[in-house]
C-alpha cells in the first residue's frame, strides 16, 4: 500500500553487482550468521520474517518520526477510548453483523481495513487517533498554515478519525493567522447613481461636525450640485431635521427622492411620516458603506 503511492520499475541485479545486498540480510539474524553464498541465503529467511520486519520498521517510522505523539501515549489513550476499545475488541475478535451505536458505525463501513499494532488501531497504513488527541495532531501539522486543500493531504497520508475533514477545516476556518491572511473577495464593480434630470428632484443630506461646538445640516442638490447648510446648533433630532426641510421646501420645492446614511434622525416614525406626507422617497445608504452617500 505505501508503495503504490509511487511509480516504479523493479529490475533483477545479481548479488555481487549489488551494494545494497547486504542490507536486506544485515536486519535478520539467520541470514546475518549464515554463509554468504549468493541468493541461496536468502532461502533461510521466511516471507512471515520480512514482513513482520518491514511492518514493524513502518509502524514505528509512522508514530515515532510524523507524529507529535509518542507510541506508549497513542497506546494508552487508545485503551482509554470507550470507543476504540471496542473497535479493537472487534477486529481481535471478529464484527457483529449490524451495529447500532452511532459512533462505531464509521468504524464499521470500513472494518475491513483495520489492524491492532503494538495495542493501538491501524487503517490500512493510517494510524487511527483517539478523540482526546486529535486537536493536538492537527494543531501540531497546522503550524505552517497550509490551506485546507494541503491540509487534508497531510492528515490523510498520516492518521485517520471519523469527521477527519470536517475537522481540519473547522481548524482553519477559525485559525486567526489563516483569517488574516486570507485574501480579500473581489470588489463589486461601483453601481453609479442614476443622472436627476432636474434640478432638486433628488437631494442628499448629512449633518457635519461638531464645528466650534456646533452641527450643521448639509442638504446638496444631485443635479446642479448646490449645497443648502443650516444651522442646528447642537441639535441632531428629527423635529430639527424637518423644521429645515420645511425651509429648503420653501425656497426650492419638494423634492421627489432623499437620500441620507442611517442617522436616527432620518430613521424615526417621525422623518418618517414627514415623507409619506410630502410623498417623498427616502433612500438610506447600505450599512457600513457610507461611501454610498459620500456627496453629502
Amino acid at each position: 500500500m505505501f508503495l503504490s503511492a509511487y511509480n516504479y520499475t523493479i529490475e533483477y541485479i545479481l548479488s555481487a553487482d549489488n551494494s545494497a545486498d547486504y542490507l536486506s540480510r544485515s536486519s535478520i539474524s539467520e541470514a546475518r550468521h549464515a554463509p554468504d553464498t549468493g541468493a541461496g541465503a536468502l532461502d533461510k529467511c521466511t516471507a512471515d520474517d520480512f514482513t513482520s520486519s518491514d511492518r514493524a520498521a513502518y509502524v514505528c517510522f509512522v508514530v515515532d518520526t510524523s507524529l507529535p505523539i509518542t507510541v506508549s501515549e497513542l497506546r494508552d489513550e487508545t485503551k482509554r477510548d470507550k470507543i476504540l476499545s471496542k473497535v479493537t475488541e472487534y477486529v481481535k475478535h471478529g464484527w457483529p453483523k449490524k451495529i447500532s451505536d452511532l459512533y462505531l458505525r464509521p468504524y464499521f463501513s470500513c472494518r475491513t481495513q483495520f489492524s491492532v499494532e503494538n495495542g493501538y488501531l491501524m487503517r490500512g497504513h493510517k494510524v487511527v487517533i483517539p478523540e482526546t488527541l486529535c486537536k493536538r495532531v492537527l494543531a501540531e501539522l497546522h503550524k505552517t498554515h497550509l490551506g485546507i486543500v494541503k491540509t487534508k493531504a497531510e492528515v490523510r497520508s498520516r492518521f485517520w478519525f471519523p469527521g477527519v475533514d470536517e475537522a481540519v477545516e473547522h481548524m482553519i476556518g477559525t485559525c486567526e493567522v489563516c483569517i488574516n491572511l486570507r485574501p480579500s473577495p473581489p470588489r463589486v464593480p461601483p453601481a453609479p447613481w442614476p443622472r436627476a434630470h432636474h434640478t432638486f428632484t433628488r437631494v442628499r443630506m448629512n449633518f457635519r461636525g461638531p464645528i466650534a461646538g456646533r452641527m450643521y445640516l448639509v442638504v446638496i442638490d444631485s443635479y446642479s450640485k448646490w449645497p443648502e447648510i443650516y444651522d442646528t446648533a447642537s441639535s441632531t433630532s428629527s423635529d430639527t431635521v424637518i423644521e429645515k426641510m420645511y425651509k429648503f421646501m420653501s425656497r426650492f420645492g419638494i423634492p421627489q427622492t432623499i437620500v441620507s446614511d442611517n442617522g436616527t434622525a432620518f430613521t424615526s416614525q417621525e422623518f418618517k411620516r414627514f415623507c409619506e406626507i410630502n410623498r417623498i422617497s427616502h433612500i438610506t445608504s447600505p450599512p457600513y458603506h457610507p461611501a454610498s452617500n459620500g456627496q453629502a
